[in-house]
């Protein structure tokens, strides 16, 4: 696939890009792109992921097969020159992706490391997991809107120190003692007032315990494209065809580490202990209870403490709306699926999932609500995404458990 960079750099590079196995260049510098391939953003991101190499090889497969279909039906009515064509040009597209050895991964280096030269009362470090995914960056990078940010040099995710200094600031508001000593820790100013000076306390970058961080694909899909853009469908009706973005996001469940350090010269070190105290219960108190980064108000980007548990998301749904109160909500992979398995995308990590629910009942009863009432209503043999789902091995292990057969 053709790669997207500057000219100085692609004279600097040549053919050198090509094997580029940065996560940071991959994703925000020197992103792969061919407009033969529909899913190039998908492609494009499949470097980042632990399994992007088994996905890229599912799509080819996928293509693959389509090509050998037209092929065989060459010259009969149903033949279709445009899906062969396509699919012969997603192949030759990514046939250099596909010799890839290893999907991309970030370097095993602390990025805080440095930190064990500041003295320990001048220093705040703490650890808190993921509740669920966490998007943050979505807006970086080339690919627009399916961005992740990356450690410019080693690869990892991280929450920009920036960030976490402005929630903190926010729900320092929520706590009398943090928020009377506002002005010392945040350095805050009157709207519209720059400070003039900066805060006691500095927040830094915080990074995932381990350095490979899982990393997975996410989905948001639009459905009134053309009505947001102003050129069509003024009354936003469902007569347009709906096109999922898929961007990368952190698992749930991934351990970041956080920290702060004291940079006021005039604070003893006994005053440096207790302002970093307040900050990092501003900081807890804001990731526990707001969440940072996109889609905060679906539990994305939650954090909780590494004793808590992760089954019950933090955003409880309200019975009175519930739609189906026989849904066993406890399950964890109930919780995570939830809406999201009408995207055959996520079949290679959602069915394994699912088809370890043991409980055939409960499975039977929450499917509905993951794969969407509109794929529900298509059980049919005809119906592509059924043909998926029951061409995977797990999706057809479910299939015979709840006695389900495609007609």
């Amino acid at each position: 696939m053709p790669i997207l960079m500057p000219t100085d750099t692609r004279a600097a590079l040549g053919d050198g890009a090509q094997r580029c196995d940065s996560r940071h260049l991959l994703l925000e510098g020197l992103p792969f792109f061919d407009d033969r391939v529909k899913d190039y953003k998908r492609v494009a991101l499949d470097g980042l992921l632990p399994d992007g190499k088994r996905d890229l090889d599912t799509l080819r497969t996928a293509h693959r097969q389509t090509v050998q279909k037209q092929e065989n039906i060459r010259g009969q009515p149903r033949f279709n020159q445009r899906k062969l064509d396509e699919s012969q040009g997603f192949l030759d597209a990514t046939a250099s992706l596909a010799q890839r050895q290893r999907p991309t991964t970030a370097i095993p280096v602390d990025p805080l490391r440095w930190l064990d030269a500041v003295p320990a009362a001048r220093k705040r470090s703490f650890t808190l997991l993921t509740a669920d995914r966490l998007a943050i960056g979505l807006a970086n990078g080339v690919l627009e809107n399916c961005g992740l940010t990356l450690h410019r040099f080693f690869g990892h995710p991280k929450i920009p120190g920036s960030a976490l200094k402005g929630i903190a600031a926010d729900a320092a508001r929520e706590i009398p003692e943090v928020s009377a000593e506002a002005d010392t820790l945040f350095a805050t100013a009157e709207p519209g007032k720059e400070p003039e000076r900066q805060g006691a306390i500095a927040f830094l970058d915080a990074y995932p315990v381990a350095p490979n961080a899982r990393l997975e694909f996410d989905v948001a899909t639009p459905h009134y494209r053309t009505y947001y853009a102003g050129t069509g469908n003024s009354n936003a009706t469902d007569t347009e065809n709906p096109i999922p973005i898929v961007f990368p996001v952190v698992a749930k469940g991934v351990t970041f580490r956080f920290a702060l350090i004291c940079l006021s010269p005039r604070c003893s070190d006994l005053e440096a202990e207790r302002l970093l105290g307040l900050a990092e219960q501003a900081v807890r108190h804001a990731l526990g209870t707001r969440g940072i980064g996109a889609k905060t108000a679906s539990g994305y980007g939650w954090f909780v403490e590494a004793g808590e548990q992760l089954t019950t998301p933090i955003l409880q749904p309200n019975p009175a709306e519930s739609s189906n109160a026989a849904i066993p909500a406890e399950h964890p992979a109930i919780i995570e699926w939830r809406g999201k398995g009408h995207d055959r995308g996520n079949f290679r990590v959602m069915l394994p999932k699912l088809a370890a629910i043991t409980d055939t009942a409960a499975l039977e009863a929450a499917l509905p609500s993951i794969v969407g009432d509109q794929s529900w209503k298509r059980f049919r043999r005809s119906d592509p995404y059924w043909q998926a789902f029951a061409s995977n091995p797990h999706g057809k292990a479910i299939l015979d458990r709840l006695t389900r057969k495609l007609t």
